[in-house]
């Protein structure tokens, strides 16, 4: 998902460029990283124990680089040790389900446990802290999770049992408590038991209940919640009386979904013709695209959609 431009700060999103890159200096001389030079220091490297790496906080290279002094520097970088939780288990992991966020990831492995890394200025990682993670990290200790989305900075997830859980930013209401109070840690929202699917978008949240009724909440300024108004909502708010929806995909400020007869439904910003009724104009209300009856799985992104 792609969060609004209004939201992204790219002072805590750092470009790191790592890669020696020949220059020409004022003689017009050439300086090259030699190749034999790192291979010789790859081969250090991989003989070094893995908790020798654990042991220390950093390890430092020396990698020549005559871009960054003109001519056959030698440019000294810093890199994390790899702490020896991520290594990878000789036993294969299972994942059930699997979402990007506009800087964030969720997953759930086949033990029902929840797992989140990436941005986390808000929260949106659900460990309690707002910090960024680069490894997969174990949210909480249940065992229950099913499905999760994740959003531009925000994230849902459903548990077995049918309950309802949002985290992360929550400046439009878009995890549906009824504030627009942020959140560090899963937090449940309301008591039903009856959600089936969830999808989190740029600001805004979509959900199907188990009976195939259509709800919406968060962000609403380009009508994405399909509600027929332009009015943002901070609980979860019934979409129509149809009860015959199946998948529903929430992008940027759009929203796509598909019904039991496979027929293909889209409402929300349609600056770009995302919505594909081929107009530009956009729709408040849930608004049927084409005659076909065959669609299967949608996907919407920040201004553009895909579907099967």
């Amino acid at each position: 998902m792609i969060a609004h431009s209004t939201r992204k700060n790219n002072a805590l999103r750092p470009t790191t460029h790592l890669m020696g890159r020949s220059s020409k200096n004022a003689r017009g001389r050439r300086t090259k990283v030699c190749l034999s030079a790192l291979l010789c220091a790859a081969l250090v490297f991989s003989a070094i124990p893995v908790s020798a790496f654990a042991a220390r906080s950093q390890v430092t290279r020396s990698l020549v680089d005559g871009s960054r002094r003109g001519g056959g520097g030698v440019a000294t970088v810093s890199i994390p040790a790899m702490p020896e939780t991520t290594l990878l288990s000789a036993e294969p992991v299972q994942w059930e389900a699997v979402s990007a966020g506009w800087g964030h990831s969720l997953g759930v492995r086949d033990d029902g446990s929840l797992w989140a890394w990436g941005w986390n200025a808000f929260g949106q990682l659900g460990d309690g802290t707002s910090q960024r993670r680069r490894v997969l990290t174990r949210i909480g200790t249940d065992t229950d999770w099913e499905a999760v989305s994740a959003g531009g900075v925000h994230s849902l997830a459903v548990k077995a049992d049918g309950s309802l859980w949002a985290w992360g930013d929550n400046w439009d209401g878009q995890l549906g408590d009824g504030t627009d109070e942020s959140k560090d840690t899963p937090t449940r929202i309301g008591t039903d038991t009856d959600w089936e699917a969830v999808s989190a978008g740029g600001v805004h949240s979509l959900a199907v209940k188990d009976d195939g009724s259509l709800w919406a909440w968060g962000l609403n300024a380009f009508g994405q919640l399909g509600d027929g108004t332009d009015e943002s909502k901070d609980t979860p708010t019934r979409i129509g009386t149809d009860t015959d929806w199946e998948a529903v995909s929430a992008g940027d400020d759009h929203s796509l979904a598909i019904k039991a007869d496979g027929s293909l439904w889209a409402w929300g910003d349609n600056w770009e013709g995302q919505l594909g009724d081929g107009t530009d104009e956009s729709k408040d209300t849930p608004t049927r695209i084409g005659t076909d009856t065959d669609w299967e799985a949608v996907s919407a992104g920040g201004v553009h959609s895909l579907a099967l």
